[in-house]
C-alpha cells in the first residue's frame, strides 16, 4: 500500500515508543492483550480514514488510485497534527497561566 512520507515517518516514532516495536509486532498491538493482537482500527476508519477519503474525492477508498490514497492519507494526517498541536498549544497556554 502506498504510503505518504508524514505517515511513514509517524510510523518510525511510534515503534521506537511502542512496547511493540519488533519487525514481527502488530503496529498498532493492543496492550490488553500484550500485543498478541492488533488494536481495533475500524473508529480511525469510520471517524477520519473515510471522511478524508471522501474529502480526497474518491468514491470507493479501496478501489482508489495510488495519488488519491495519498492524497487521503495526508488529509488524515493533517487533521492528526492540527489536533495535535491545538492540543500542546492549549496546554503551554495553561501552564503560562499558572505561572503568572
Amino acid at each position: 500500500m502506498p504510503m505518504h512520507p508524514i505517515l511513514a515517518e509517524a510510523r518510525q516514532e511510534w515503534r521506537r515508543e511502542t512496547l511493540y516495536h519488533r519487525e514481527t509486532n502488530w503496529v498498532f498491538a493492543s496492550y490488553k492483550c500484550g500485543g498478541k493482537i492488533p488494536r481495533c482500527g475500524s473508529v480511525a476508519a469510520a471517524d477520519y480514514l473515510r471522511p478524508a477519503a471522501v474529502k480526497a474525492g474518491l468514491g470507493v477508498y479501496a478501489h482508489a488510485n495510488s495519488d488519491n490514497k495519498l492524497a487521503a492519507q495526508g488529509e488524515y494526517l493533517g487533521a492528526l497534527a492540527a489536533a495535535r498541536n491545538k492540543k500542546a498549544l492549549e496546554a503551554v497556554d495553561a501552564v503560562s497561566k499558572a505561572v503568572q
